[in-house]
């Protein structure tokens, strides 16, 4: 076997990784109070590729209604040692009404040396602040945050005059990931033992 041909055995099989990284992943988590207060705001996240959208922020009812309004939204991304992201760009704007830009664009935060995040402040407070009633929504508009380096966990997170809520997401390989790599990988297993074969 010639090895232009294993190199593109290995390069079909890590294009069909790449095919599933670049597909839409949406997240739906609750970010709960900490350091005092109570309730929780419900974020979905999606993530395509390097790209990071929030779909909306919402408050939760009931028993988990927040303590708080919120005025700040923010995104903190994590490598896989723990380490905040600095490498983050692109272009979107935030709000309250309906079309997410009563806020004005996210900025990229850096308040010590090793701390980033992406935040969307809401400067008319608390005029359109994100209600703890639950009257409104926070959504961003059609553009994205991009983050240029892997991404290992996310925290999000909502402040307000009287509470800060977050939550973390964690990634892991998916299995299906690991599925579609293995019929990329067969057909090289099946060449290397007919070579090892035709040489004994």
């Amino acid at each position: 076997m010639q090895k232009g041909k294993l190199a593109a055995l290995f390069a079909g099989a890590g294009l069909m990784l790449l095919a599933r990284g670049a597909q839409a992943t949406a997240f739906s988590i609750d970010a709960a109070a900490i350091g005092g207060g109570s309730g929780s705001y419900h974020v979905n996240l999606t993530q395509t590729g390097n790209d990071w959208h929030v779909d909306s922020v919402h408050a939760n009812s009931g028993g988990n209604t927040p303590t708080s309004d919120g005025f700040t939204v923010r995104l903190y991304f994590l490598d896989g040692s723990g380490n905040f992201i600095s490498n983050i760009t692109g272009s979107s704007t935030g709000g309250v009404d309906g079309g997410g830009t009563n806020w004005g664009p996210f900025s990229v935060i850096n308040p010590s040396g090793s701390t980033w995040y992406a935040q969307w402040f809401n400067i008319l407070n608390p005029t359109n602040n994100l209600l703890a009633n639950g009257t409104n929504t926070f959504v961003e508009d059609g553009g994205s945050v991009t983050v240029g380096t892997p991404v290992a966990q996310v925290v999000a997170e909502v402040l307000g005059p009287n509470g800060t809520f977050e939550s973390t997401v964690s990634f892991t390989p998916e299995a299906d990931s690991l599925a579609m790599l293995l019929p990329g990988l067969l057909p090289l297993g099946m060449v290397l033992r007919r070579r090892r074969a035709s040489r004994s």
